[in-house]
């Protein structure tokens, strides 16, 4: 008696039995953007992260935060602080998928700081998210004293969120001694996932 092992892919059998003829189609979802080698999918949750189209999908707390002054990428950014006292701030409400045993979910993006003063700290860029109804929750603060005119990237957790709906803000706030504007861009919020696999033993006599 031989013992075999096959390995099957549930989401290439799913996709099989989706080809036959007759067989319902899904409807369009998600904006699907990569498979890697090991089968990882990823899917983009940001609308209009480069800020290619204006505010489209961000919530301003002012009118014009989002301009051509210094973009890392593209046309766009947003701008926020620049004067004393100043509190400024973009939000986007975006849903996340429920947890799984492969999903990850990062929120990434670049940011640069223009400061006078920098070896104090005066100014901050705080990005928090805030599950509905719920206060923000701070999940990284920036400041004036980083490395000044230079676009830096950051990369944060967001997996102890999943299956809710969260606002991910970005807030650049002055105090009164000295101002520093913050630039953000490129905001990306991907959640990947690989497909579930089982074992199908298989004896032949």
């Amino acid at each position: 008696m031989v013992r075999w092992g096959i390995r099957a892919c549930v989401a290439c059998a799913l996709f099989l039995a989706m080809s036959l003829p007759g067989a319902a189609q899904a409807a369009p979802g998600p904006r699907w953007l990569s498979a890697g080698s090991q089968g990882v999918v990823c899917q983009e949750l940001v609308t209009n992260g480069g800020f290619e189209e204006g505010a489209t999908g961000w919530q301003e707390s002012s009118p014009g935060l989002i301009d051509t002054t210094y973009p890392y990428s593209g046309t766009y950014s947003a701008e926020l602080g620049g004067a004393l006292g100043s509190d400024d701030q973009i939000t986007q409400v975006i849903t996340l998928p429920v947890s799984s045993p492969s999903l990850t979910l990062t929120l990434s993006f670049w940011w640069s700081v223009l400061a006078d003063v920098t070896d104090t700290v005066h100014d901050k860029l705080t990005v928090s998210v805030a599950p509905a109804g719920q206060a923000p929750i701070g999940l990284d603060t920036l400041d004036n004293t980083f490395p000044n005119s230079i676009w830096m990237t950051d990369t944060l957790n967001l997996l102890p969120y999943a299956g809710q709906t969260v606002a991910v803000s970005f807030e650049g706030s002055d105090d009164d001694v000295d101002a520093a504007t913050f630039f953000v861009d490129d905001v990306s919020i991907s959640a990947c996932s690989s497909p579930i696999e089982v074992y199908l033993p298989l004896t032949i006599r």
